[in-house]
């Protein structure tokens, strides 16, 4: 969870803003029970919606791949659920995992 969280955060602080007046706001909380673990993170950057990119093409030899890009596909591998939504003008990614 930890890696999904630093993989969301670091794509907001990379491309969220670009263009972007400030204020820039980044929120995150954490929701943390016995069975599992939510993280939201709200911005007020570009939309974009990470659960609508496509799958990244493992095929490629890593030698031919562009970089980077590859931190949608470890969010939706380690976590159970990546759910997005753009309400109000900001930007909400929803990552839940279970706790094993």
């Amino acid at each position: 969870m930890m890696l999904a969280i630093e993989e969301a955060l670091a794509n907001v602080v990379a491309h969220a803003f670009v263009g972007v007046p400030p204020p820039h706001l980044i929120q995150l909380r954490l929701d943390i029970a016995a069975d599992r673990c939510v993280a939201e993170i709200v911005d007020n950057g570009h939309p974009f919606d990470p659960s609508a990119a496509p799958p990244p093409d493992l095929a490629i030899p890593l030698h031919e791949r562009d970089p980077g890009g590859l931190g949608i596909h470890l969010m939706r591998q380690m976590t159970d659920r990546v759910e997005y939504r753009r309400t109000d003008g900001h930007n909400r990614l929803r990552i839940e995992t279970t706790r094993r």
